[in-house]
C-alpha cells in the first residue's frame, strides 16, 4: 500500500545543476563555416556565439538553440573583450546584440522584385517600403515588411530613405536592376584557410564525425599564405554582389574594358569560368556532407556510409582550398587576374584523394539502390530532399555523387580553354600549360583507377559463375592474379560466341592479357542463383602469343560454313574458328584484340628493354631533380618477369 514518507528532521540542500563553463568572450561570425566533422558549429556572418574554450587557432561554444562545438578563431571577430556573466541566462545568449544596430526608424524602398533563394531571406516586390532592422553585411540587410515577415534582401535591391523623405518619394533614376544573386552563390566574404583542429582525447582513439574517413589530408595538406579576415572583410565584401555575377563582363569594372583587347577578354571569361564552376562545386559537395552524408547516418550503417560517400569529407577539405585561393586572387586583382596557373599547380599534390572516391563510385552507387529497395524510409527521404529541399534542385543523390567524377576531368577542358587564349609570351602561360598537364595526369590516375576497381568487380562476377579449372591440365586460373608484365588485370569485352562448324555454343571474355572461352555446364547450365553457369572449353589464349584473321572471305571447306560473322584464332598448330552474333560483333572483337595485343607487345618490350638498361642506368644514376619524375627503382624488374 501508498503511504507518505514522514518529513525529515532537517531540509537537505537543494541539488543544483552543473555550473555552465565560464564565457571567455563573445564572438561573431565573419565568414560562412561548413562544419566538416561532428564536433564542429556551423555558423554564418552575424551569428554571435559565447566562447568557453581556447585551443590554438580554434574556439568551442555554443548557440542559443543548443547546439555547440568548435569553429576557427580566424573566422570571427570579438564582440567585446568586458567581463561577461560567467552564467549568462538562456535568454541573454539567445538575443545577442547586432553590432551597432541601424536606428529602429531607418525605412528603405524596393527598387526591384527579389525572390528568395534560401530560408533566410525575403521575398520582396518593387515599391514595397520595408523597415531595416539590420546589416549585419555590406551587401545583405535585414528587413521587414509592413504586411509581416522578415529577412534577409540585397543591400543594392534597396535605397534607404532620408529620415525626413515620406514614403513614396521619387526616388533616384536607375538604369537597371543588379544582378539577382543565383540559389547557391555564398553571400559572405571569402573565408580564410582552416587552422589545424584541436586535438581532444576522442581524437585520439575515433575520428568524430558522420562516418568512417578512407584517409585524412586536412594535416597534409600544404600551408597557406592568405589574407587575414579582418584585410579582406570590407573589400571582398564591396565586390560581393559583382561575384554574383552570371558572366566576367557583369563582374568587371566597367571603366576597365575599355582598355582589355578581345583575346584578353576572352581569356578573363574562361578564368572566371574556372573559379564559377568551382564555387557551383564546393556548394554540391557540402550539400552531399550536409543534406546526406550526416543525416544518412540514421538509416545505414558505417560501411555502408563509407562505401557510398567515400572520403568526400576530404575532397571537400581540398576544393575548400582551391576556391578560396582563386577567389582571393579574383578579388585582390578586381575581376582582372593575372594569372591562376600557379595556384592550380600548388594543389594539384592535394587530388590524390580524387583516385580512391572514384575508384569505388560504380559500386557504391549500386549499393545505394539496393538500400533504396531495402529500406522505404530511406528512399522516402531522399526522395523528399530532392523534390522539397531547394538545395537539390531537384536533383537525386545519385547525381550529386558522380559530381567530383565529373569536375575532375572538366579541369582539362577548362586549362585547355585559357590556355588557348593565353599568348606565349604571357608571364602565366607557363604555369597553365603546367596546370593542364598536371590535370591530364590527375584525370588519366582517377580513370585507371575507376577502370581497375570496374575491373576487379567484374572478374568478381565472372569468377561467382565460370569453374576456372582447366581441362587440359586441371590448373586453375587465378583471374585475380597480375598479369605476366606485373600489371594489374582488366577486364575488356564480353559476349556470346560458337564453333563455326559444329554450333557448339560458346562465351568469350576478353581481358587485356587473355582471351577466355567458356562453355555452359551440365544440361542446364544454371546455378541455384539463377546465374548460368560455365566452365572453361579450353585453356586461356595468352594474347602474347596468338594471331588472329578475318575468316569472311576464306575458302577453307574444312572450317564449315563461313560468313561474315567469322573469325579465326591461331596459337602454334593450334586454331579456333568461332562465330559472332554479327558481322558488327565480329568486327569488335578483333579491333579489341589487336588493340590489347599492341598493348601487351609494348609492356613485353618495355620490361626486357628495362631490364637490359636498369643495369647500366644505374651506375649513372643522379637523382631526379623534378619532384615528378619517377626514380629509377620505381622501373626494376623482378626475376622472372623479363620475358
Amino acid at each position: 500500500p501508498a503511504f507518505s514518507a514522514p518529513e525529515p528532521a532537517f531540509s537537505a540542500p537543494a541539488l543544483t545543476p552543473a555550473a555552465p563553463a565560464p564565457v571567455l568572450f563573445k564572438a561573431r561570425c565573419l565568414f560562412e563555416f561548413t562544419a566538416v566533422r561532428g564536433d564542429d558549429l556551423a555558423l554564418v556572418p552575424g551569428d554571435v556565439v559565447p566562447v568557453t574554450k581556447e585551443d590554438g587557432e580554434w574556439l568551442f561554444g555554443a548557440t542559443a538553440n543548443g547546439r555547440e562545438g568548435w569553429f576557427p578563431r580566424n573566422f570571427v571577430e570579438v564582440v567585446n573583450n568586458a567581463a561577461v556573466d560567467p552564467h549568462p541566462s538562456i535568454l541573454a545568449i539567445r538575443t545577442p546584440p547586432p553590432p551597432d544596430p541601424p536606428s529602429p526608424t531607418v525605412r528603405a524602398e524596393i527598387l526591384w522584385d527579389y525572390s528568395a533563394t534560401r530560408p533566410d531571406e525575403l521575398t520582396v516586390a518593387a515599391g514595397e517600403f520595408v523597415l531595416v532592422l539590420d546589416k549585419p553585411e555590406t551587401s545583405w540587410w535585414r528587413v521587414e515588411r509592413s504586411a509581416g515577415g522578415s529577412g534577409l534582401v540585397p543591400a543594392t535591391y534597396l535605397r534607404e530613405l532620408d529620415p525626413d523623405e515620406p514614403a513614396g518619394a521619387a526616388p533616384p533614376p536607375v538604369v537597371a536592376a543588379p544582378i539577382s544573386p543565383d540559389s547557391g552563390s555564398p553571400r559572405s566574404t571569402i573565408p580564410p584557410s582552416l587552422p589545424k583542429k584541436p586535438t581532444t582525447s576522442k581524437d585520439q582513439h575515433a575520428h568524430v564525425g558522420f562516418g568512417p574517413r578512407s584517409s585524412s589530408l586536412e594535416d597534409s595538406l600544404p600551408p597557406k599564405a592568405r589574407p587575414s579576415p579582418g584585410g579582406m572583410s570590407r573589400s571582398a565584401s564591396a565586390s560581393s554582389m559583382a561575384g554574383l555575377a552570371q558572366s566576367w563582363v557583369q563582374a568587371v569594372d566597367p571603366s576597365l574594358l575599355t582598355s582589355i583587347h578581345d583575346d584578353e577578354r576572352k581569356r578573363q571569361e574562361a578564368i572566371f569560368e574556372l573559379i564559377g564552376t568551382e564555387r557551383s562545386y564546393v556548394r554540391d559537395l557540402q550539400l552531399i556532407v550536409e543534406v546526406f552524408y550526416g543525416p544518412l547516418s540514421q538509416f545505414l550503417s558505417k560501411a555502408d556510409l563509407h562505401a557510398m560517400f567515400g572520403n568526400i569529407e576530404d575532397l571537400l577539405l581540398v576544393n575548400s582550398l582551391i576556391l578560396s585561393d582563386l577567389e582571393a586572387k579574383q578579388i585582390q586583382e578586381n575581376y582582372v587576374v593575372s594569372g591562376i596557373g600557379e595556384i592550380f599547380v600548388h594543389h594539384t599534390d592535394s587530388l590524390v584523394g580524387y583516385s580512391a572516391y572514384c575508384s569505388t563510385i560504380s559500386s557504391g552507387l549500386k549499393l545505394l539502390q539496393k538500400r533504396r529497395v531495402e529500406d522505404p524510409r530511406l528512399n522516402e527521404y531522399l526522395k523528399s530532399q530532392q523534390l522539397t529541399n531547394d538545395r537539390c534542385r531537384s536533383l537525386d543523390l545519385s547525381t550529386f555523387l558522380l559530381a567530383p567524377m565529373q569536375r575532375i576531368t572538366r579541369y582539362t577542358l577548362l586549362f585547355r580553354q585559357i590556355l588557348h587564349y593565353t599568348p606565349v609570351g604571357h608571364p602565366d602561360h607557363e604555369p597553365i600549360q603546367k596546370a593542364l598537364e598536371r590535370s591530364v595526369r590527375a584525370a588519366d590516375k582517377v580513370n585507371a583507377a575507376a577502370k581497375e576497381e570496374e575491373s576487379r568487380a567484374k572478374i568478381e562476377e565472372i569468377s561467382a559463375v565460370l569453374s576456372l579449372e582447366c581441362p587440359e591440365d586441371g590448373h586453375r586460373l587465378n583471374l585475380h592474379a597480375p598479369t605476366r608484365h606485373n600489371t594489374p588485370r582488366l577486364f575488356i569485352h564480353e559476349g556470346p560466341l560458337q564453333k563455326s562448324k559444329s554450333g557448339r555454343k560458346l562465351y568469350g571474355y576478353l581481358f587485356n592479357d587473355l582471351l577466355v572461352l567458356a562453355q555452359p555446364k551440365g544440361k542446364t547450365g544454371v546455378t541455384h542463383t539463377g546465374k548460368e553457369h560455365s566452365v572453361l572449353y579450353r585453356k586461356p589464349f595468352l594474347l602474347a602469343d596468338i594471331h588472329f584473321q578475318d575468316m569472311a572471305t576464306s575458302t577453307a571447306r574444312d572450317l564449315g560454313a563461313l560468313d561474315e560473322s567469322c573469325f579465326q584464332i591461331v596459337q602454334g598448330d593450334d586454331s579456333v574458328t568461332l562465330r559472332a552474333p554479327s558481322a558488327a560483333a565480329k568486327r569488335k572483337w578483333l579491333s579489341l584484340l589487336e588493340e590489347q595485343q599492341i598493348l601487351s607487345t609494348v609492356l613485353a618490350i618495355g620490361a626486357a628493354t628495362l631490364a637490359v638498361a636498369i643495369p647500366i642506368l644505374s651506375q649513372l644514376y643522379v637523382p631526379a631533380i623534378d619532384k615528378d619524375l619517377p626514380s629509377l627503382r620505381d622501373f626494376e624488374v623482378k626475376d622472372g618477369e623479363k620475358n
